[in-house]
């Protein structure tokens, strides 16, 4: 998995090895095989304890899935788009596994 980050986009690319990448309309990301990120964005002054992972956006954090139809999940929940969210599943040209790109708006996000 690589991550960068600008001024406004965090940009992600992971290859994954695996040969079991569901594709049906009814799968969430972790059903899948797919992959999801879990994200922290905090004000280190304020932060008094750590939290749990499945917040969607509270205190700062996020869960973000990505499944074989290009769509996203926030928090584990329904796979839908995501404002502010481009993304692509596609599968490697060579060996079992497949390759995750995405784009995200940091304005948004934080919205």
């Amino acid at each position: 998995t690589t991550l960068v980050i600008d001024d406004k986009f965090l940009y992600i690319s992971a290859v994954v090895d695996d040969d079991d990448l569901r594709q049906d309309a009814a799968q969430q990301a972790w059903e899948g095989d797919a992959l999801e990120f879990y994200m922290g964005f905090y004000d280190t002054k304020i932060l008094k304890a750590y939290h749990a992972k499945n917040l969607d956006a509270k205190n700062g954090d996020y869960r973000i899935g990505f499944n074989a139809l290009g769509q996203t999940t926030r928090d584990g929940g329904a796979a839908s788009t995501t404002d502010g969210v481009e993304s692509t599943v596609f599968q490697k040209f060579t060996g079992d596994g497949y390759v995750i790109e995405a784009k995200i708006d940091l304005n948004k996000l934080a919205a």
